[in-house]
Parts: C-alpha cells; structure tokens; sequence
C-alpha cells in the first residue's frame, strides 16, 4: 500500500481520537457522546454504515461489471440499473406503513437480511447470466436497502433527546457518508485485487452479505428489550 495512503488513514485515525477527546472533555460538546450509550441509537449508526457501504459499493461494482463484463454502454448500463433504483422508490413508500405494525427494529433487521440474500445471489451473476435473473436480484437489492434508511431514521431520532434530534440527524448522515466512502474503497480494492473480475465481484458481495447477516443479528440482540 502507498505510504500516501497510509498516511492519510493514520492522521484520519488521530484526527478522529482528537475528536472524541475534544468532546468528551469539552462543557458543551458539537456531539456529545452520551448519545451512543442509547443502545437503539449507537445500533443504528452501525446500521447506516453499512447500508450505504453496500449499496454505493454495489452500485460501483456493478457499474463495471456491466461495462466490463457485459460490455454495456454507460447509457445502457444507467438504464440497466433502473430496477435497482425504481424498487428501492418503491420500498421507501411502503416502509412506512410497515414500521407501526411491526416497529422499525423489525423492519430494520428483515430488509437488512433481504439485502443480504440479494448480495448472496449477485454471487451466481457471471457474463452468460441473463439480464432477467440479474435485474430481480438488483431489485431485491434495492428493495432491501432502500427500505431500512426509513426505520433506521426513525428508530435514531426517536430514541435520542428531544433536543438533540438534530444532532442525532445530523450524526446519522454522517455515519451514511462514511460508509459510502468506506464501501466503494473496500468494495473497488477487492475487485482490483483479484486475479479476474468475476471472482473479485463474488467475493465482494460475500462480504457485503456477509456484513449485512452479522449487523442484522447484531441489531436484533442489541435493540431487543432486556
């Protein structure tokens, strides 16, 4: 690895610990850290990590699975990734009514192990796959992700002070964010360290389904009411 990257990873990390420092001591703190001892609400942010750590790295992945292996055009690649993004629409409306019958714990935990069985399927795509099977896979995807970003919303805000909602909001985001960067670098890193392309993408979604199941269960033992 580059000694610019590691670089920049440590001072990322002293960064980061000069932060929590800086919080922890401060008498009125930018995100006071308290927050976290809220089990619902620190579960939730693992959550976010990884629901957009998959779902930006699946849309890199995919996007050069396609072009590469496919041998779309980028126009033809955007159109075929349309399933991906009309179902995930579609999930975001209906998740929603879903949360006050079942709660969005659930809801959380059932999206996150459908998203994962979607990752676990893209494992059987190859270039003789046929675009029928595929684009039910990127819909289970998209539906299973997009799906989760209603509950974990609510299940943050709700269980964190009143007057910290926005702080709460505002640390959700980030934890997105970060997760998306972390998933196109972690997920792209694989592909390209591979002997083929096809085996990189196998094991990437391995790893992203694999992430899903464990923070699925994760969630279920840590939101669970004692």
């Amino acid at each position: 690895m580059s000694p610019l990257i590691l670089a920049a990873y440590t001072g990322s990390l002293l960064f980061f610990l000069f932060l929590l420092l800086r919080e922890k001591k401060t008498s009125h703190p930018m995100l006071p850290l308290a927050l976290f001892q809220e089990r619902t609400f620190s579960a939730t942010n693992v959550v976010a990590v990884c629901q957009t750590f998959t779902f930006t790295g699946f849309l890199f992945v995919m996007s050069l699975f396609l072009q590469q292996v496919k041998h779309y055009s980028p126009s033809l690649t955007g159109v075929a990734l349309l399933p991906a993004f009309g179902f995930a629409l579609l999930a975001a409306s209906l998740s929603g009514g879903f949360m006050p019958r079942i709660g969005a714990k659930r809801v959380m935990v059932i999206d996150l192990l459908l998203s994962a069985v979607g990752c676990f399927g893209l494992v059987l795509v190859d270039s003789q796959t046929s675009y029928v099977l595929l684009a039910c896979l990127l819909a289970i995807l998209g539906f299973g992700l997009a799906s989760v970003l209603p509950a974990m919303t609510e299940a943050a805000i709700s269980h964190a002070p009143r007057a910290q909602s926005g702080i709460a909001s505002g640390m959700l985001n980030v934890s997105r964010q970060v997760g998306g960067v972390i998933g196109v670098a972690i997920l792209g890193m694989l592909v390209g360290n591979q002997q083929t392309f096809l085996s990189g993408m196998h094991l990437a979604f391995v790893i992203a389904g694999g992430v899903l199941g464990l923070v699925a269960a994760w969630v279920f033992v840590r939101t669970r009411p004692t």
